[in-house]
């Protein structure tokens, strides 16, 4: 079936996310799958059994628009012990479809057609078109320059009476970078005196290593009382298709980011929300960040019978790697030669580039069983 007429699409400009292309092509390959991010750590078995219990008590119907209230003030105690920053848990913390619906429920609800976002990049695929949906202008600051850090001068001079607001992600996908204490002196320098609003999607901020701590946003009050930050526990939890995330900003931020959360999700999966709120104190974020770091030492080292070069792995669920002992081609080439002919699905970096160009680099998940790595490591090293 066809509509017969000329479709004027708000999106034409876009292809499918990098993610529903790749899997496309890696499910036609029957490939191994150390491309899409999520984690099959295993579930918490609380988690499991306390859903299951509450789908039995059929309690599978709308909670709040918001949010479970519980769940709110769980993840708004979390914070404040981690951070310092209280917030309140009624009118600054919102429950939402995922991280991404977070996203774009802060961006449509702050963004005006004609403003300016800046991003940096390599970013994930998502910010821009939500951002041009909007009506709104995408300034790019590349960071693959310097080791992947930010480029702080170029975002300086990117800003003009235009700019809206700056989209931030730390820990970073797909480099694995860390925001310090100094890159967030020198944000707040930036903004001061400005209306600019920060979007810091700070999805993995529990998944950190090597000794290394996240330096959240929320431990500088200046860029804290202009900050949207969106995140979640899907990750760490290997719940990724629950689709919980949270937004945390101030309250009159957040009651415009309601309204159009109100219209776009109306409620996260209920559910879920109870079995999360349920089973928070009961939880060990500590333990599950260590396996993740178990796994992220297991596949580095069975990297180097590779001819790969992992060039960074300081917090997430990613490796990023450089083919440039193998091949001098274009990174969106490598990786489709790695899943056609080597039936081994990785992302290239240039998929978090607007416009692709070629970086030399492979994102690689490491959150998989070891099985999985296993054989994934056999085929590269055949590279």
């Amino acid at each position: 079936m066809k509509y017969n007429y000329a479709i004027r699409s708000k999106i034409n400009d876009f292809n499918q996310s990098v993610y529903a292309q790749f899997s496309k092509s890696m499910y036609t390959s029957n490939a191994i799958d150390i491309a899409r991010g999520y984690s099959e750590m295993g579930t918490p078995d609380i988690l499991k059994e306390k859903a299951a219990s509450l789908i039995g008590e059929g309690r599978t119907h709308y909670t709040r628009v918001n949010g479970h209230l519980k769940l709110r003030e769980e993840i708004a105690r979390y914070f404040e012990n981690k951070t310092g920053l209280s917030y309140m848990p009624d009118k600054e913390v919102t429950i939402t479809a995922g991280v991404t619906e977070g996203i774009y429920s802060t961006i449509t609800s702050l963004i005006r057609e004609g403003d300016e976002v800046i991003v940096i990049e390599p970013a994930y695929d998502a910010y821009t078109p939500i951002i041009e949906l909007c009506g709104g202008k995408v300034v790019y600051v590349n960071s693959l320059i310097d080791n992947f850090k930010v480029d702080w001068k170029g975002v300086q001079q990117a800003i003009n009476p235009r700019t809206r607001m700056i989209v931030l992600n730390d820990p970073h996908n797909p480099t694995g970078a860390l925001f310090t204490a100094k890159d967030l002196a020198t944000l707040a320098r930036i903004v001061n005196g400005t209306d600019i609003i920060i979007l810091s999607d700070e999805t993995m901020e529990s998944l950190v290593y090597n000794g290394k701590k996240h330096v959240s946003l929320m431990t500088n009050l200046e860029l804290a009382e202009r900050t949207v930050f969106v995140s979640g526990f899907g990750k760490l939890l290997s719940t990724t298709g629950w689709r919980i995330g949270f937004c945390l900003a101030p309250e009159n931020l957040t009651r415009e980011i309601r309204k159009i959360h109100h219209f776009a999700a109306f409620n996260a999966n209920s559910t879920f929300q109870y079995a999360l709120a349920d089973s928070f104190s009961q939880l060990n974020f500590e333990e599950y960040r260590l396996l993740f770091q178990e796994r992220r030492n297991y596949f580095i080292n069975a990297l180097k019978q590779t001819k790969l070069t992992v060039k960074s792995a300081d917090s997430g669920i990613y490796l990023l790697a450089s083919y440039e002992n193998i091949s001098d081609m274009k990174d969106a080439d490598f990786s489709n030669k790695l899943i056609t002919d080597h039936k081994v699905a990785t992302v290239p970096v240039s998929a978090f580039m607007r416009d692709k160009s070629n970086t030399g680099h492979l994102r690689l998940c490491f959150a998989r069983p070891i099985d999985v790595l296993d054989k994934a490591i056999e085929k590269l090293m055949k590279l």
